[in-house]
Parts: C-alpha cells; sequence; structure tokens
C-alpha cells in the first residue's frame, strides 16, 4: 500500500489492533485491514518475577505496559500521519481474551 492508501485506511477506521503480551516485551501493532500491513508499531520492554516459586507479572505492568505501547504507536501514527488515534475502548475495539480463572 501507499502512503496515502494507508493514511484512507486511517482515516476511514479500516485498520486493526493488535496487542502481544510476550515473555519480555509488550507490542502493539496497527495493521490495514484490507492488506495487512503494518502501519505503526509500539513497545514496552518488561520481566517477570520469581515470588513465591512462581514466575509471574504484576497487573499493574500489564496495564502500564499496553497503555506505553499504545502510546508509542499513536506517536508513531502522528509522526509520519499528522492523525490523531484515540484510545482503543472510545474506538469500540471487539476484545478476545482468555481467563485461567474457571
Amino acid at each position: 500500500m501507499t502512503r496515502e492508501e494507508m493514511y484512507a485506511a486511517l482515516m476511514a477506521g479500516q485498520v486493526v489492533l493488535g496487542i502481544e503480551l510476550g515473555s519480555t516485551r509488550i507490542k502493539s501493532v496497527l495493521l490495514a485491514q484490507a492488506s495487512g500491513e503494518v502501519i505503526a508499531t509500539g513497545g514496552f520492554d518488561w520481566e517477570n518475577q520469581l515470588e513465591d516459586g512462581i514466575w509471574t507479572y504484576h497487573l499493574d505492568q500489564v496495564q502500564l505496559g499496553v497503555q506505553e505501547s499504545f502510546r508509542k504507536l499513536a506517536h508513531e501514527v502522528q509522526l509520519h500521519y499528522r492523525i490523531q488515534l484515540r484510545r482503543p475502548v472510545e474506538l469500540q475495539l471487539p476484545v478476545w481474551g482468555a481467563s485461567g480463572e474457571s
């Protein structure tokens, strides 16, 4: 896609936001819905902690990492396309997930 086509996809809301909670890094990627091409990325480095013999991550670090990763992605969009992204909640994005609780 050309830069102009990516700009048009952003303006039309034809994008997909992916967030990965990896073992050492939280990654955000914004893709053009039609082509799957990367428009922007963001990331946050983090480390797990050994507590009571269990390797874990604190939920406040998850929240901070997702917010920071998205902030960096939004900054990249602002720099390259001069578009101010809103928070994902305001965009009413669908949410999929899993829980280890039963």
